[in-house]
């Protein structure tokens, strides 16, 4: 991956699933469904606008959790994108790292669908429902 400040680290090495670490002004979960939703979050982060990773909004979606400025052992991941029922489901998992994190994200890419996001933590009684649902 090239340079470009701690904005273009975030976000991208074009793989499915990438952890990048710098500051998140805006920390949360997200779906991204269009270039100019994840362009606000990628400048909020310091990221160069007029470089913001490619992505084919037509046939792709970004789901991504960023933690708030701070170091961790424990953090939160994207673990599965689910689409079902009209809503995308997005289970967050929880990740131990034997090292320090400083300011932790995640992010994938995943075939675009159709419907509301929702984010669930993993292991709630909603999130198991829907992973045997589904046969995960």
């Amino acid at each position: 991956m090239n340079g470009g400040g701690p904005g273009r680290a975030l976000l991208w090495a074009m793989n499915d699933l990438v952890s990048r670490h710098v500051p998140h002004q805006r920390a949360g979960p997200y779906l991204f469904r269009t270039a100019e939703g994840m362009g606000a979050i990628w400048s909020s982060h310091g990221g160069d606008v007029t470089r913001v990773p490619g992505v084919d909004f037509s046939t792709r979606m970004v789901a991504a959790v960023f933690e708030d400025s701070g170091a961790y052992r424990t953090t939160r991941v994207v673990g599965h994108v689910i689409p079902k029922d009209g809503r995308v489901w997005v289970i967050i998992k929880q990740k131990t790292a034997p090292w320090e994190m400083h300011d932790p994200a995640s992010v994938i890419r995943v075939a675009r669908a159709d419907g509301d996001a929702v984010f669930l933590n993993a292991g709630s009684p909603e999130a198991e429902a829907i992973l045997a649902e589904v046969g995960v």
